[in-house]
């Protein structure tokens, strides 16, 4: 079937940079998220951290420079507490320098004081600079973890993200005993709509299918395109027939939908609901493709349902 062969290619020869980059946010995010919960503690010993750099600045005369130094409790606060944080604390270093150099300067009358003022603001530019390339490159990394996880087409979930919440979801569900619906959802005659109106038409439409889906089901559920012209619904916390009347609704919306787009297309779908066996990821996928060919061999544009298994 079509979804094993796509759990094949996806699962096992993701791509290199996507997946580089989607473990590096994750690292970043998790770490982040796991740190902000000690938000005092940190700015606290950024805090700390500044008044000592300063006073070894202070305590190695004009013989070295320790400027660099004050970057490490900058670049902490801006890659854990955010960009407001960093400037914050790339003022305060920028404050504790200029206050180091103004009382050091002073014993040397041949060094204007006001040296010690361009050198603060000076150094104050690099620090924000560096505030700012920090949370550029973290913005970076989560926009590509994103994209990683959605189909650029149409903004729903892709394939990868589709397993990776379904490991999560039936996982829940093992332990809380609820059900979980797949449905497996085809448009019938979709190449119509490319030989007719061209692909960028059909493009459309596709987009137009997950923004429905989204619309009609709950935030908790999920909506995912796995390749060409079909979909996966994922419907989660209720029984088959609730499950159902929710893909019927779904189906409703979109026949009007395309009817006022003007596509010849129905929709087919396979909807397979777990029972107290919960099934892995690849059964359940596999299932409900099976069960939609059913309603696609059976004449098409209809709901062809199973469970609970």
């Amino acid at each position: 079937m079509l979804s094993g062969m796509l759990r094949s290619v996806v699962m096992a020869s993701p791509d290199p940079l996507a997946t580089r980059l989607d473990r590096v946010a994750a690292v970043l995010d998790d770490a982040a998220r796991q740190l902000t919960r000690f938000r005092a503690p940190i700015v606290a010993l950024s805090v700390v951290a500044v008044a000592a750099i300063g006073a070894a600045d202070y305590y190695v005369d004009v013989a070295a420079s320790m400027a660099i130094f004050y970057l490490v409790p900058v670049a902490v606060a801006t890659a854990i507490l955010g960009f407001p944080a960093g400037i914050g604390m790339a003022v305060l270093a920028a404050a504790t320098n200029f206050l180091g150099d103004w009382v050091l300067f002073s014993r040397y009358p041949s060094v204007s004081n006001w040296t010690a003022a361009w050198n603060s603001c000076s150094r104050l530019g690099m620090y924000l600079i560096v505030a700012s390339l920090i949370t550029v490159v973290r913005h970076q990394l989560n926009r590509e973890r994103r994209l990683a996880r959605i189909d650029p087409n149409t903004g729903a979930a892709n394939t990868r993200s589709l397993y990776e919440r379904l490991e999560i979801e039936l996982e829940s569900a093992r332990r809380g005993g609820w059900p979980v619906t797949v449905v497996y959802l085809d448009l019938d005659n979709f190449k119509l709509v490319n030989d007719r109106h061209g692909h960028a038409a059909g493009n459309s439409l596709l987009g137009e299918v997950a923004r429905v889906a989204r619309e009609v089901l709950r935030s908790t559920d999920v909506v995912a395109r796995i390749g060409g012209d079909e979909f996966v619904l994922v419907i989660l916390g209720v029984d088959a027939a609730v499950a159902r009347s929710m893909v019927e609704r779904v189906i409703a919306r979109l026949k009007e939908a395309s009817a006022a787009c003007g596509a010849p297309v129905t929709f087919s779908a396979g909807l397979l609901t777990t029972g107290p066996t919960i099934l892995s990821v690849e059964e359940l996928i596999q299932r409900a493709d099976a069960l939609m060919y059913q309603a696609k061999n059976g004449g098409k544009d209809r709901i062809v349902t199973e469970g609970p298994a």
